[in-house]
């Protein structure tokens, strides 16, 4: 029954990161530990693996990690999702799985770490704990094992709060709303919401959560949670599909890699904080492009276009300059001009027709750059419906 809930996998690679001295460890422990493992795991479901990746990654680096999916036999499962910055990846994520469930089926999703790894039965072992699956959910399997990838040890270790080991069932809406929280607060983020919220213990150990020097965080500290380590065996290396050889030569390369000055995800910090400000704005804009176009025969839904002066460029010869376009049918149309300054100027006014909103009026203007901005404005309330402004350069 279980086998019959398509199951999705997420993860984040190097989104923002362009030195191919970073990628090619990071890759040589994605094909050794991540890839096979969740491969092995997916077998006999419905399985689809979106790795999230940045556009202008290194072309060596994407060309390494696609000749791993090829040779690990992962090509129809395993999707390369580009973005252009890492502010896009949630959503990207979240697209990625309303594509193969749309809007409505539920699903079992996981954000899996491009160095971590999960046991044969994970998720079955996952799907077994929901106990209601007309309900969302978020499940945890709480024990598994922390690996030292340099020194290829591992250790028992139990937590509910890993990428690795914590699980989300729900359709898109159900999923969005705890995925992309604080991972370590998966579980009260689900009971807050009224999901089942679910720490298994007793049933195996299903994660093995990596750590290795390339991470931001603390190495020697990450190691001092485990008081006991153990070399990984066969038993280990099949339960999770280790490519034993291949972390050897992984090994082998981390006694001479370099070490990352300053925290690599947090380098381009000030770029990054404007980014995610001007996605906001775009947010915000997106919201009034629905409202617009969700009502296209409503006359009353506000909206406007030009069809002359042509924009983009927005750049005309001096003197006469026409105005053509169409507005909210019934509406008035004020124009207002700025030179250097910002403080705005009624310039023109003119009704727009009632019946098809279309206007068609000529401006003199000077050679310079100038700020317009259109208003849409109700005539009986005097309500301004919508606001436009822009750049016109008139030479």
């Amino acid at each position: 029954m279980q086998k019959t809930v398509p199951v999705i996998a997420l993860t984040k690679c190097g989104i923002g990161i362009f030195d191919l001295d970073w990628w090619v460890p990071r890759l040589g422990l994605f094909k050794s530990v991540t890839l096979p493992s969740v491969l092995q795991a997916s077998e006999g479901y419905e399985f689809h693996w979106f790795i999230l990746l940045d556009e202008d990654m290194p072309p060596e680096a994407l060309e390494s990690l696609r000749t791993a999916i090829d040779e690990t036999g992962g090509t129809e499962k395993v999707h390369l999702q580009f973005v252009r910055t890492s502010i896009e990846a949630n959503r990207a994520g979240l697209n990625a799985m309303r594509s193969i469930v749309g809007d409505h089926q539920r699903a079992l999703v996981i954000r899996i770490d491009d160095d971590d790894a999960v046991s044969r039965e994970a998720f079955t072992t996952a799907l077994d704990a929901i106990d209601d699956r007309g309900r969302p959910a978020v499940v945890s399997l709480a024990e598994g094992y922390i690996f030292d990838a340099p020194g290829i040890v591992y250790g028992e270790w139990a937590s509910p709060n890993q990428t690795s080991n914590t699980y989300y069932y729900g359709n898109l809406a159900e999923v969005r709303r705890v995925i992309w929280h604080n991972h370590t607060k998966a579980l009260f983020n689900a009971k807050r919401f009224g999901y089942q919220s679910k720490s298994v213990l007793g049933k195996g150990r299903n994660f093995l959560y990596t750590v290795h020097r390339q991470a931001d965080g603390s190495y020697e500290e990450r190691q001092q949670r485990i008081q006991e380590w153990s070399d990984v065996d066969d038993q280990l290396a099949d339960e999770f599909a280790l490519d034993v050889e291949g972390l050897a030569e992984w090994q082998n390369y981390q006694r001479t890699a370099k070490r990352t000055l300053g925290l690599t995800w947090r380098r381009a910090m000030p770029e990054v904080t404007r980014i995610r400000e001007l996605y906001a704005e775009i947010d915000k804009l997106k919201r009034e492009i629905v409202k617009t176009n969700s009502t296209l025969f409503d006359p009353k839904t506000p909206f406007l276009y030009l069809l002359d002066p042509a924009i983009p460029p927005a750049s005309v010869k001096k003197g006469k300059v026409r105005f053509r376009g169409v507005a909210t049918p019934g509406s008035r149309l004020d124009l207002s001009l700025a030179g250097k300054s910002s403080n705005y100027k009624l310039f023109r006014t003119v009704d727009v027709d009632d019946r098809t909103g279309e206007f068609d009026f000529h401006c003199g203007f000077n050679a310079a750059t100038w700020k317009v901005r259109l208003d849409v404005v109700d005539r009986e309330t005097e309500k301004v419906l919508k606001t436009w402004e822009f750049k016109l350069t008139v030479r």
